[in-house]
This record gives structure tokens, sequence and C-alpha cells, in this order.
């Protein structure tokens, strides 16, 4: 698949307020009060309260900003200098501030915004402190919430003359969101949990990971590259949220860094009683044994230092803990145990890291005792055959009809076939569950992780991305991977990735090919080894249009699988063939019930059509209804059935041509993919436009992209 080169990253400046929605409204309540005085705002590090703060006096008039600083604690009245009168200041400046503030525009009640108030110096703290007694300017406050303010600014809140609202790191999935803004596109699931994780609620820092180019992009997606980008304005943050360090104060963050966690005993051990309270004091570490910004602290640590730390992490390492033991020592030089290693090695495997598996198995051969097995191949050999039981794991679960079951390797390996396989399952579920733009996201995760050609798992992942494409309508993508899939898929697994079969009558039905579509459907099914693929094959002859085909073989099935799915595809083909429409909306509510909410949908919409046939209007305008609400959760997916609500008064054949017409074929095009006239093709086109009250195939476009919203 090609994809276009994205432009580069925003700054952090312009990305939006996300997960700020209900403190915002709050601010703004206060400060809208006839007697609100105002606000403090209080965060950690790069959490943006200087940002809240000007997003909420941005429409509010008129507005003045003041800023404590380090350098201007040590100097009087410094931070409101240029808005005091000229002249030394005094008593009468007290009483002058508010009245040079209106006078600025001629207003009552002006605001002020008073930036990182823990810094002010004692005059401007004790001014700001005289503003809120007085009630005549209203004052948006920010501090942060583990450094000390002068007390006049600390009475602020403790004596209730202004209201205190805390600011909360972002969620995971919060940061997630600002990191697709930041980066206009998907970014993929482990680098933004990495991300969040690297740098803590720190939008600051991330701003400058961001910027600094921690992430690249490939396959429709930016990914993780590696050790995380720390460029001079990275190391200049840090720094500042540091302050200064000594050597040994240094040393004792690079061992939490390299070994958290780590037991404070431990820890005082290598660096010393008197450097750890020091930190501890500073909260640079806590009593868990993390330290903060710990991967950057890693990438900032010179050669020399790295290895220096990891020789004597592994000096002092629990006997229990073979897997990082193994580690450090071999990363930091030095003679090391072959058995270590080779323990070591054992364990990489058992946590599906199959890169550092090899690194400990060569390290164990260099150390003179390793195995001779310590071979690529024969490693992967091992650990895919877990991934094989999980595969068979997840099937066997939908098959019963447990739709909530959730994958449980390869979330965090670092070998990328493991993540892969973790992606192609996710997007699998999902997609099922019709939550379809999450399916895309989490296929083109796995596919980022694919190496180059034929590869275990490449069916499941490229296939779940045809299949998404392909529902979303978007034919190209949805081509593009389904020929990727093919070409990249192993023999071996074809058992395992159905979703490339399955997927195939999906893209010939969103380019229009129906009748291709039910015939892929029908040879998927005819030429299934697995029992699972043949059902699912067979439904999708349903969900085509074409239940009579399907029926009887369904019936069969049900019978022999059992299972709830089996169940209701059967009662679903038999609910179309009859044209019944109350059973129609029994199986909805069966769909619904499992988590199928795609197919719960259809069912409804078939329901309609079936009741409007038969002249019971108002159960069809029921029906319907019940349709549209179950779509909103799909996420934008588009199926011959789900058409129908947004055409209904069309016969399937004028529906068959209004969404070939839609995506902009000529009549003649049509006509010849149909295998009928160019009349009958028009004439067909003419009672649509009629019908649906549209003159023109961009007026059938657009009734038929009501299915995205």
């Amino acid at each position: 698949m090609s994809h276009c080169e994205p432009a580069k990253p925003i700054p952090a400046g312009q990305w939006p307020l996300v997960g700020r929605e209900a403190l915002l409204e709050q601010i703004g309540l206060v400060l809208r009060a006839r007697q609100g005085r105002g606000v403090v705002l209080a965060g950690g590090a790069g959490a943006g309260r200087s940002r809240l703060a000007a997003e909420s006096v941005r429409h509010l008039d008129p507005v003045r900003r003041v800023v404590g600083t380090r350098c201007g604690a040590a100097h009087p009245f410094s931070a409101l200098a240029d808005l005091l009168p000229a002249g030394p200041t005094s008593e009468d400046s007290i009483r002058e501030l508010s009245t040079v503030l209106r006078r600025r525009r001629g207003q009552d009640r002006p605001v002020l915004v008073v930036d990182d108030a823990h810094l002010l110096d004692q005059g401007s703290a004790a001014l700001v402190h005289r503003l809120a007694l007085q009630d005549e300017v209203r004052l948006v406050v920010t501090v942060k919430d583990d450094e000390p303010a002068p007390d006049a600014v600390a009475a602020l809140w403790k004596d209730d003359l202004l209201r205190r609202l805390e600011l909360p790191p972002l969620t995971r999935n919060e940061l997630a969101v600002v990191l697709e803004c930041a980066y206009g596109g998907q970014v993929e699931t482990r680098a933004a949990r990495r991300l969040a994780a690297m740098v803590e609620g720190d939008l600051c820092m991330l701003g400058e990971l961001v910027m600094a180019g921690t992430l690249s992009f490939s396959e429709g997606v930016w990914g993780w590259q590696g050790r995380p980008a720390v460029n001079g304005r990275v190391r200049e943050l840090i720094s500042i949220r540091f302050g200064e360090l000594d050597d040994r104060e240094w040393d004792a963050l690079a061992y939490l860094a390299f070994g958290a966690p780590l037991e404070i005993g431990t820890l005082t051990r290598l660096a010393g009683t008197d450097v750890v309270e020091r930190l501890e004091t500073r909260g640079l570490i806590t009593a868990c044994g993390n330290a903060p910004y710990a991967e950057i602290v890693r990438a900032m640590c010179g050669n020399i230092r790295a290895r220096r730390v990891k020789r004597r992490l592994a000096d002092a390492a629990d006997p229990a803990d073979a897997l990082r033991a193994a580690v450090w020592r071999m990363e930091g030089g030095g003679p090391a145990d072959p058995a270590l290693l080779t323990e070591g090695r054992r364990r990489a495997l058992a946590a599906l890291d199959v890169p550092l598996a090899v690194r400990l198995g060569r390290a164990a051969l260099a150390a003179g005792n390793g195995p001779e097995e310590a071979l690529p191949a024969t490693l992967e050999t091992q650990p895919l055959r877990e991934l094989f039981l999980e595969s068979d794991r997840l099937a066997a679960a939908v098959l019963a009809g447990d739709l909530i079951v959730e994958p449980v390797l390869g979330e965090d390996a670092e070998w990328d076939l493991a993540g892969a396989a973790y992606c192609g399952h996710q997007a699998m579920l999902h997609r099922l569950r019709g939550e379809i733009r999450r399916a895309l996201a989490w296929s083109r995760d796995g596919v980022r992780r694919l190496p180059g050609g034929p590869a275990a798992f490449a069916g499941l992942c490229l296939g779940e991305l045809a299949y998404a494409a392909a529902l979303l309508g978007d034919v190209t993508t949805a081509r593009q991977a389904l020929a990727r899939a093919y070409e990249q898929r192993l023999p071996a697994f074809r058992g395992l990735e159905s979703s490339v079969e399955l997927a195939g009558p999906w893209v010939s039905a969103a380019a229009g090919e129906r009748e291709a579509a039910i015939q892929g459907a029908l040879t998927t099914a005819e030429q299934a080894d697995e029992a699972g693929l043949r059902l699912f094959a067979l439904h999708d002859v349903v969900r085509l249009g074409a239940a009579e085909l399907a029926a009887d073989r369904l019936r069969h099935l049900s019978g022999a699988e059992g299972g709830a799915p089996a169940e209701l595809f059967a009662s679903h083909a038999a609910a179309c063939v009859n044209a019944d429409g109350g059973a129609l909306e029994r199986v909805a509510e069966g769909f619904k019930t499992l988590g199928l909410v795609l197919y719960a949908a259809e069912a409804q919409a078939q329901a309609s059509r079936a009741h409007r046939r038969a002249g019971e209007q108002r159960r069809a305008r029921a029906a319907a209804a019940s349709g549209w609400s179950l779509i909103r959760g799909c996420q934008g997916a588009r199926t011959p059935a789900l058409a129908e609500l947004a055409a209904p008064e069309l016969t399937l054949r004028q529906l068959e041509i209004a969404q070939l017409a839609a995506t902009g074929l000529s009549n003649r095009a049509i006509a010849e993919r149909l295998t009928v006239s160019i009349r009958t093709v028009a004439n067909h086109l003419c009672g649509a436009y009629e019908r649906l009250g549209v003159n023109d195939r961009a007026g059938l476009a657009r009734l038929l992209a009501r299915l995205d919203h």
C-alpha cells in the first residue's frame, strides 16, 4: 500500500486542549459569576497550566498577564513592575494597582493572569493577595503543585479567596488523542503508551520529543523507532526538572533508570545513603524505587556510564531475577557466567522476546558454554507455538459466542511478530464487535510491525486491514491490502488466518460487485477446511442479501457446531428467506446480546424492509430506528444491508445500481459489471432518483454517506 508522506508534527502550543473540557467549564463559571474572584490552577511539571489559563481567558477583556520567575524572586515587586505606577513602590501602589488595570481598557473587573505564582517575589505575592481581598480584579493564578509557594500565594486557596482546581495527568487515551492531533494521523498504540509512560504527564516534554523526531512514519502509522530522540531542548528541560545534580546523584538516577523497579535498600548500597536521601527530599525518587523520565535518562547516559551502571546492577541483582541480571551482565561487559546467560535466554523466550533471546544465546556461546540451538529460526519456532495456541483460543471463544475475550500474548512484546499477532487479533475482535475504525487502526499497527516479505500473521493483519477498509468504503486501500495479504501470507498459517478469505467478498462488495461478493463467499465456504471459516463465510452470504443460497447449509452447520453464533446465523438465514420481520428483530437482539453490533444493525435493516413489504409501516419505522441507533456504534461501516436504511424505498436491483453510480461509475460501466443493458441501468437509475428525491450521482453519494453518521 502506498501512503503519502505526512506533514511534520505540529508544535505543542498548537495541540488541542484534550481532557480539560470540564476544567474549562468550571473556570468559566467562576469568572463569569458576579462575585467570582477567580481560580488557582495547580498541576505538575508540564501539565499545561499556562495553556489552560490562557484558553480560559481567551474571550475575556481586558486581560493582563504576569509571570513569576526564579531570577525575579530575589527582586521586590519584579513580577508586577510593568503594571505599577512609575516611581518607588509604596502602600499606595497596592491601592492603585486595580485602578491601573482598569484604566488600560476603561472597564470594570479586569482579569489578571498570574503564571507560576509559586515563583513570585514576596512583594508581588502580597499585591496579588491584596487584589483578591479587594474583589475588584478577577484572578487566574497557576502554581506548580509540588513546589512551595509564598505564604501570600498559598493563602489564596487556604483562606478560600480563590477556588483551587487540580490538573490531573492526562489518561493514556487522552494522550493518544493529543498525539494523533500532533502528528496529523494514526499513532501506533505501543508508541503512544510508551511515550505516555516516558513523560509522566509532562506535555512540555512530550512536545519536545515529538518535534525531535522520536516517532517515524511507515505503513500509514507513526510508530516507535528505537531510543527517544534526546536533543538539546530535551536535555534543557530535564535540567530544569531535576535541578543541579552531581555525578553521584546522576549515577543514582541511572541505577533507577536501568534497574527500576529497584528496592531502596539496593539503591542505597549502590549509590550511598546520603545521595538517596537528597534525591528523595527533592522528589526525584519514590519509595517504590522509580525515578521520573527513566527512559529519557537512559538515553542521556553515555556508553561508559551505562556499562558501569549495568555491571554494578548485575553484581547486586537478586539471583531470582535471572533475566534482568543476564541482560545487565551481557550489556555491562566483562566476564559472564554462561549458565546465567542461558537461563536468561530461556526466560526471554518465555516472554516472547526472540531478539533478546538470540542476543543472550549468542553471548552464552561466546562465553564458552552456550546452547547450540540458539539460532533465530529455532528460537522463533518455540514462541510461534504459543501464538498458534493463542489464535486457537480466541477462535474457540468467538465460536462459543464470547466476544469479550481479549488477546493475552504479545501486547508489550519486543518481538515484532508477537506484536503483529496481538494487533491482528485485536483488529479481528473489534471488527466483529462492529468497531470498524478501531479495527482499522489495530490492523495498521499490526502491518507496521510485519517484516518485509512473507511472514507469520501477515495474512491476519493484512486481511483484517482489507476487511475493515472495505467496510468503510475505502476500496483502494482494501484492494492493496488484500493483494499484499496473498503475497505475504505463509501457507502454514492458512488455518489461523481466515481473515484473508473472509475479506475478499467484502472488498468486492465495497466496489459494488455484489454478485462477485456472493460467489466469493460461497467459494470460500466450499473450500474451507476449518469449520469456523465455513460458518462465517456462509453467514456473509446472508449479510450480502442471498440468504436462500446458504440457509440449508447454515441449518446443518448449526446442529453440528453448536454455539450461540452458529444458531443465530442459521436463524438469520431462515428469517431472511421467509421475510419474517419479527424473527429478524429477534435475531438482531441476539446479535446485540453477543456484542455483534454490526450484525445486529444489518438484521434490523432487513427487518425494516420485511415489515415494509408486509405493509406494516409502523413496525418498519421502529426497526429502522433501532438499526440507526446501532449504526452509531459501528464507526462508519457500510454494507449492502445497511444501505437499505439510507435508501429504504429502492428495490434490491435499484439499490445495487445506485451504490455503483454513487462511486462515480458510468451507466456503461455498470451495465458491463452487472451484465445488463445500458437502458436497464438508466431505467433503474431514474427510478432511484425519483424515489429518493435526488437528481444526480452526487446526490446519491451524499444520501448513502449518511451511514458514516
